[in-house]
């Protein structure tokens, strides 16, 4: 019996999820909603493209020909309003659609903190393509701006205005940058390795303030920060309200097991909104890997996420950093940093900030749990090699697979 695959959703897990279905069922129906009017895209790329340049050609997954060529259909501006596991249907704002296997890639929206004044105009906040634009409509004649957030897409939006001759300032509640991942010392040589961007963290915001736009921030400190618009970079929120309605488990993400499979049959989930573990790193591979496992069950295949990739890697033209694993975070334990730094002899470099390496290996038991290297990320690999670092798809249906 044909089935009818419905993804809702058109980020990398639903693409993804999307290409394994259709590798394991040539004759299903494979239909893709999403929101937005563009064509699904990388959002990594979105603070990685030049801000100058940038056009949404550069970052698009596919062209139009390949979701002709794999039978998928493709359908832009469609808004998902609910969905009734019982009768199997999702319904949308003007047309409804019924399903023999859904998969719930609904992803993330961005977290705007609730201080005052954070709703005015001239603040954006980037997760899609349309927020591209708007931050370069407001760059247009700016000559300072304030980056609220100093994650990685804080960091690279920061640094591409900052390519536009503007005044930047990066501003950081936590004590330092990026904590969820790195311990204190290599945050503090990643902010010292940005010397084009002013970085304050401990901070606390106050308010952002302006006669009928945002103009400036004003500290708890008492500073007062002067700027012609603003980016809010304060991470994301998973979209699991339609989820929830139908009847799926959420603690705060869509509770799935390693299957991707949720509590209701022939519902799947995967992608930012989703977690098959104690953490949702929110990272692109993992949701790609989520989207794989999703859909190739669904068209009647047996893949678990295995191992996860939790690597992060940040590269801009003043500096580059790679840190994966256990950095110091578990306060139970004893850990042990060992921090070295390595010029590169004999190579020719165009930006000498890339011809030595800082590294900062993390061990506990004196066994490697964590490594970071800002600079030449040369020894990248080896590092993940050693940490057994990796993105793992188990499949129970390979011949000569075994339970471990």
């Amino acid at each position: 019996m044909r089935q009818t695959y419905l993804i809702l959703g058109g980020g990398i897990a639903g693409v993804s999820a999307a290409k394994a279905i259709r590798e394991r069922d040539a004759e299903g129906s494979v239909h893709i909603l999403s929101e937005e009017e563009y064509p699904p895209y990388s959002r990594p790329m979105l603070t990685k493209a030049s801000l100058r340049t940038y056009d949404p050609k550069q970052t698009c997954l596919y062209k139009s020909e390949w979701y002709e060529e794999y039978g998928i259909d493709l359908k832009l501006g469609v808004k998902v309003e609910s969905i009734a596991p019982k009768e199997q249907m999702v319904y949308c704002e003007h047309i409804n659609y019924h399903y023999d296997r859904c998969i719930y890639a609904l992803g993330a929206a961005n977290f705007i903190p609730p201080f005052p004044g954070s709703g005015r105009q001239e603040i954006c906040s980037i997760r899609a393509i349309d927020d591209i634009y708007k931050m370069k409509r407001l760059a247009v004649d700016a000559r300072r701006a304030v980056v609220i957030g100093g994650g990685v897409i804080g960091l690279e939006a920061a640094l591409e205005l900052t390519k536009l001759d503007l005044e930047v300032t990066v501003l950081e509640t936590l004590e330092y940058l990026i904590p969820r991942v790195l311990d204190r010392q290599t945050a503090d040589k990643l902010k010292n390795s940005i010397p084009s961007i002013n970085i304050l963290t401990g901070i606390e915001i106050k308010e952002i303030g302006g006669d009928d736009t945002a103009t400036y921030v004003d500290l708890m400190s008492g500073e007062r920060l002067s700027a012609d618009f603003m980016v809010i970079s304060c991470g994301v929120r998973p979209n699991t309200r339609i989820a929830a309605e139908a009847g799926v488990h959420v603690d705060g993400d869509i509770l799935v097991n390693d299957y991707m499979e949720t509590n209701l049959p022939g519902v799947y989930a995967c992608g930012d909104c989703a977690r098959n573990g104690r953490t949702n790193h929110a990272l692109w591979g993992r949701a790609a890997t989520q989207g794989t496992v999703a859909g190739a069950n669904a068209a009647g295949g047996r893949l678990r996420c295995g191992v996860t990739d939790t690597a992060l890697v940040f590269n801009s033209r003043e500096t580059a950093l790679f840190c994966a694993g256990d950095m110091g975070k578990d306060p139970k334990k004893n850990y042990r940093h060992e921090i070295t730094e390595s010029p590169l002899k004999n190579q020719f470099y165009v930006n000498d900030r890339f011809a030595a390496t800082w590294k900062n290996c993390c061990y506990h038991e004196e066994k490697l749990v964590g490594a970071a290297l800002i600079g030449n990320l040369g020894e990248m690999r080896t590092l993940k090699e050693a940490l057994d670092i990796h993105e793992e798809i188990i499949d129970e249906q390979a011949p000569g697979y075994a339970p471990r």
